[in-house]
């Protein structure tokens, strides 16, 4: 191992490090458990009226399981709670659930409408696969060992450097190496996920109303179309959180463990070094909080100490509002049709961390955050805030009874949001991710917020705004700029298909089948020109675009921007190329 590519490059001071159970077997680093979720339900129907009907029910859930994830005495000692947290202390879930029907029965321009509506509480998923972090992640099931363990002491010489050859032959892993893994694990040294025995289920409370109804003249071009109306509104309780136990504010840094604008600088720190007494409060949460803390506690090699835990309630909202008709009659035929149908969905969507992978230390990582530890609600990365549909089948019966069909989709809709962070890991430790610090963007060289320490120039900073001028994002210079409140481009799209039905041999013995040959159009305007619909975005698969690197803040909390050695700052705008070309697909379908 090298601490980073630079050192690599140029010979520094390396290692090696591996991990390992206490036994060696590597089926001893693996976990073992199983859960169960019991439901009930029960529902009633009541026609109040001709006109209303409705419905109430109740779910319950309960939650057991078999194992625990080991005790780890030293966690206890740490945080002052056992890490021993089973799936039967979730506490059972009650969801009721409502909703109603209204049938007008009206006549007119407007005709047979039906109003409904609901609200109730449902699960907000099942938290199974975060549970099993602390079974596998417990301290014991395996550890890190590197040859700057004390059991390397004297493999090792003065200057940093070690042997594993002999004869031009590589003679294998240092063993001290994995010795001191072995007995890492075997004390439980490694880190410990953990889940927090305040936990909660997280639950959705979510509302709904919709409108169908017939809408238009009596005749022609103008009746019988159907309109629907529809909006939900969700909230997220108890969502999922991850955070770490032993990353705070580190003292040390900046103003007492943070910025000039309010942001924490942390670091980790272990309650039990020589001379701490930190003491947790609580059981951790959202953020974990520590009293008691000083210099002493920090300086250690701990890291990850991830835990499951819950985090601030957020919403969304969503209104849609298709509008169809079917034509009973081709544009040449009489047997023929006409389908259209219009759409457009607007949402409204807030979230607090990413939370799409499997491993606590991943989800913790993975989000643009001001403070890490209790990211702050804000635009979903999944948000689409406007999506416009358009959709026309045209059918016909030139001959007989088989159908001649084109059929045209196409969609417009607004690009999804990203975040502007710096590089690197000035606000945190390397074991924290990088590129994840929500970007401060200064109002020029001269910003009062900007170190003296900086190594960036004038020039850089001029660079750095001019392409985030360039950006479509709502920020305000002498701030840090907010978590996804930068938006790709519009992507525009349209879909052909084309159809026709021929006789069958078999017609010549009886056989009522028919074959249809088509032709699936993908991405029809850039096989019209080139440029268009090419799909295009300026982020990550974490939405994060970073611009400028950071070593921090200095003694004063003042950011101090790194030099951009004469680069203009990367926006990252990347090239989608599945989705960007155009493809054409041949088909033949038999029927009988």
């Amino acid at each position: 191992m090298f601490g980073s590519a630079d050192d690599l490059a140029g010979g520094a001071l390396g290692g090696a490090t591996i991990a390992t159970s206490a036994t060696g077997d590597i089926n001893d680093a693996s976990a073992t458990f199983s859960r169960q979720i019991y439901s009930f339900f029960a529902q009633d129907e009541w026609q109040a009226t001709d006109q209303l009907s409705l419905t109430a029910g109740v779910r319950v859930q309960f939650y057991d399981g078999e194992g625990v994830p080991r005790h780890n005495p030293s966690f206890l000692q740490r945080f002052g709670f056992s890490n021993s947290v089973p799936f039967s202390s979730l506490e059972t879930v009650i969801l009721p659930r409502f909703s109603a029907t209204y049938d007008l029965f009206n006549e007119g321009f407007l005709s047979d409408t039906t109003i409904t509506g609901g609200v109730g509480l449902f699960s907000g998923g099942d938290p199974v696969v975060f549970y099993s972090n602390a079974f596998s992640n417990d301290g014991f099931a395996s550890a890190n060992g590197d040859t700057g363990d004390g059991e390397c002491a004297g493999f090792v010489n003065a200057g940093g450097d070690f042997n594993v050859l002999a004869g031009g032959q590589f003679t294998g892993f240092p063993q001290c190496a994995v010795q001191a893994a072995i007995n890492n694990a075997a004390r439980g040294g490694a880190d410990v996920k953990s889940t927090d025995p305040d936990f909660d289920v997280p639950t959705v409370l979510r509302a709904n109303l919709g409108i169908d109804t017939m809408v238009g003249a009596q005749d022609g071009f103008f009746s019988n179309w159907n309109l629907k109306l529809d909006y939900i509104y969700s909230r997220f309780i108890d969502p999922i959180n991850i955070n770490d136990l032993v990353q705070i504010p580190d003292i040390r840094q900046g103003l007492n463990g943070f910025a000039i604008d309010g942001r924490p600088v942390i670091a980790a720190i272990d309650p039990l070094n020589a001379g701490c007494n930190a003491q947790l409060v609580g059981t951790g949460g959202t953020p974990p909080t520590y009293t008691n803390v000083t210099a002493a506690c920090f300086g250690t090699r701990l890291d990850d100490f991830n835990q499951l835990t819950n985090g601030p309630s957020y919403e969304s909202h969503v209104f849609s509002i298709a509008l169809a008709k079917r034509f009973e009659r081709g544009i040449f035929t009489d047997g023929g049709n006409v389908n259209l149908s219009f759409g457009y969905a607007f949402t409204d969507s807030e979230n607090t961390r990413n939370v799409f992978g499997a491993t606590a230390n991943g989800n913790f990582e993975d989000t643009a955050a001001f403070d890490f530890q209790d990211p702050a609600i804000s635009t979903s990365n999944f948000e689409t805030r406007h999506r416009f549909t358009v959709a026309a089948n045209f059918r016909e019966e030139f001959f007989d009874d088989f159908s001649t069909q084109l059929g045209v989709f196409f969609s417009a809709q607004s690009g999804r949001p990203y975040s502007l962070t710096f590089s690197g890991d000035g606000f945190q430790d390397s074991t924290s991710g990088d590129n994840n610090a929500l970007l401060y963007i200064p109002t020029g060289i001269n910003d009062p917020n900007l170190s003296p320490l900086s190594t960036a120039t004038a020039a850089d900073v001029d660079s750095l705004l001019n392409v985030i001028s360039g950006l479509n994002c709502n920020f305000t210079p002498g701030q840090t700029i907010r978590r996804n409140t930068c938006s790709n481009d519009w992507v525009f799209d349209m879909d052909l298909r084309f159809s026709q039905e021929i006789p069958s041999p078999g017609r010549l013995f009886g056989l009522e089948d028919r074959i249809e040959l088509f032709a699936d159009f993908d991405n029809f305007l850039n096989f019209i020109d080139a440029d268009w619909n090419v799909f295009r975005n300026r982020e990550d698969e974490d939405g994060l675009v970073n611009l400028i690197g950071t070593s921090g803040v200095d003694a004063n909390g003042l950011y101090i921007l790194d030099s951009l050695n004469g680069q203009t700052p990367d926006n990252q705008e990347t090239l989608r190329f599945s989705n960007s070309v155009w493809r054409i697909q041949l088909g033949v379908r038999y029927e009988f």
